[in-house]
C-alpha cells in the first residue's frame, strides 16, 4: 500500500500538471506546433506517471515519481525556452510599433510644415492676386479715358455730309464697341468733285479708332486732285509707317458734276452701283489693305464708270453682310441687293434708313459681331447742278 506521503504527492502532481496543461492550451496560439505537442507529450507523462504507480511496489512508486519530476522539469526548460523566443518576437514588435509611431510623428511633422509652407504660399499668392486685380483695375481705367478719349476724337471729326447740288449722299455707322473700326469721309473739292470714303480696321478698340482718325485726318490734308487710286496709295505709305499692326480696308469714289466716277478699292468689300432703281452692278474689289505692304510695286487698280441720273452707289463693311441671325445665317449680299432695290427712290435718306431696318429686322436681338456702316450716294445730275 502507498504511504500518506505518496498520495499527497501524485495529487499535487496531477494538480500540478492540469495547471500545465491549462496553461498550455491558454499559449496554444502563440506557440510553435512541435513545441506545443512536446511539451503536451510530457506533461501527460509527467502528470500520468504518479497516478499510474499507485497500488504498485514502492521501489517502483519512487522512480514514477523521479521519472515525473524529470519530465516536469523537461517541460519547464522548454516552457521557458518557448516563453524567451515570445518575449523575443513581443519586443521585436513592440520596437517595430515604435518605429512606425516614430515615423508617424515624422510625417505628421513633415505634413505639417509642408501645410504651413503652403498656406504661408497662399497667402503670398493672394498678395500677389490683390495686386495684379488693383493693377489691372488700374489699367481698366486707363483704358477707359483712352477708350473714351479715342470715341471723342471721332465724334468731333464726324461732321456734316457737304451739300452737294449734283449728289445726295446719306451715311450711317453704328459701333460694336464704345470705339468704332469703321469710319466714312465725304469731301467736297474746290473744283466740284466730291470724294466718299468708306474704311473697315481690322480688329476693334483703340488701335481700330486711331487707324480710322488717322485715315480721316490724312484725307482732309491730302492733295485730292489726284486719282483714288493714287491718294489709297500715299495713304497706304502712310499707314506703313505706324507700323501698329492694324490694318484698313478701304474703298475711294470720285465723282465728278458730269456724272463720271472714278472708284478704287484696298481690300475692302465690291461696291454697288443702282442703275435706274433696278440693275445692280458689283465693281471688281481687290488690293492689299491699307498699311499692310509698303513696296514699290503695290498699287491699286481704278475703275471709272459713268453715272447717269437717278444712279446710286452704296459704300459699305462687310458688318453689314455678315452679321447674322439667331439661326447662324448671313444676311448676303442677296438680302442686301433686294433691300436696296426696295429702298425709297425718292429719297436716299429713307433708303438707307430702310436697308438698315432690313439688316437689324434680319438678326433680331443677336448682337452685333462687328461695325456696320453705309454710305449711299445718288448722283442727280449735271443739270440740277446747274439750277
Amino acid at each position: 500500500m502507498p504511504d500518506l506521503f505518496h498520495i499527497v504527492e501524485a495529487v499535487l502532481v496531477a494538480v500540478f500538471g492540469a495547471a500545465a496543461l491549462w496553461a498550455l492550451f491558454r499559449l496554444r496560439r502563440h506557440l510553435q506546433n512541435v513545441t506545443f505537442y512536446f511539451v503536451l507529450a510530457v506533461l501527460l507523462g509527467g502528470a500520468l506517471a504518479p497516478v499510474m504507480s499507485l497500488g504498485m511496489s514502492h521501489s517502483t512508486q519512487h522512480m514514477m515519481l523521479g521519472a515525473s519530476r524529470v519530465l516536469f522539469a523537461a517541460a519547464l526548460f522548454v516552457g521557458c525556452l518557448e516563453v524567451l523566443r515570445i518575449t523575443g518576437i513581443l519586443n521585436r514588435q513592440l520596437a517595430r510599433k515604435q518605429d512606425a509611431e516614430r515615423q508617424l510623428t515624422e510625417n505628421r511633422e513633415h505634413l505639417q510644415r509642408l501645410i504651413m509652407q503652403r498656406t504661408e504660399a497662399l497667402r503670398s499668392e493672394i498678395s500677389e492676386r490683390s495686386k495684379l486685380q488693383e493693377s489691372l483695375a488700374n489699367y481698366s481705367q486707363m483704358l477707359e479715358k483712352d477708350l473714351q478719349a479715342a470715341a471723342q476724337a471721332q465724334s468731333a471729326m464726324q461732321t456734316e455730309l457737304p451739300r452737294c447740288d449734283y449728289v445726295r449722299v446719306a451715311a450711317n455707322s453704328f459701333a460694336r464697341d464704345q470705339v468704332n473700326g469703321d469710319m466714312f469721309h465725304v469731301d467736297l473739292r474746290a473744283n466740284g468733285d466730291l470724294f466718299l470714303m468708306v474704311g473697315d480696321a481690322m480688329g476693334h478698340g483703340a488701335a481700330a479708332g486711331f487707324m480710322t482718325v488717322l485715315a480721316r485726318t490724312a484725307l482732309k490734308t491730302m492733295n485730292l486732285e489726284r486719282t483714288p487710286s493714287q491718294i489709297l496709295s500715299e495713304l497706304n505709305h502712310l499707314m506703313s509707317e505706324q507700323d501698329s499692326g492694324v490694318y484698313l480696308t478701304a474703298v475711294l469714289a470720285r465723282i465728278s458734276p458730269n456724272g463720271r466716277c472714278q472708284i478704287a478699292h484696298a481690300g475692302h468689300p465690291s461696291s454697288i452701283i443702282l442703275r435706274g432703281h433696278e440693275t445692280l452692278e458689283y465693281l471688281r474689289a481687290g488690293g492689299f489693305a491699307l498699311g499692310m505692304f509698303d513696296l514699290p510695286g503695290v498699287e491699286y487698280t481704278q475703275q471709272e464708270l459713268q453715272l447717269n441720273p437717278g444712279d446710286r452707289v452704296l459704300l459699305y463693311t462687310d458688318g453689314v453682310t455678315e452679321v447674322r441671325n439667331a439661326q447662324g445665317e448671313e444676311y448676303g449680299w442677296d438680302r442686301l441687293d433686294n433691300a436696296l432695290r426696295d429702298s425709297d427712290p425718292a429719297s436716299v435718306d429713307n433708303a438707307l434708313m430702310q436697308v438698315l431696318e432690313h439688316v437689324y429686322d434680319f438678326c433680331g436681338d443677336q448682337p452685333m459681331t462687328d461695325d456696320i456702316t453705309l454710305l449711299l450716294a445718288e448722283y442727280t445730275g449735271a443739270e440740277s447742278a446747274a439750277r
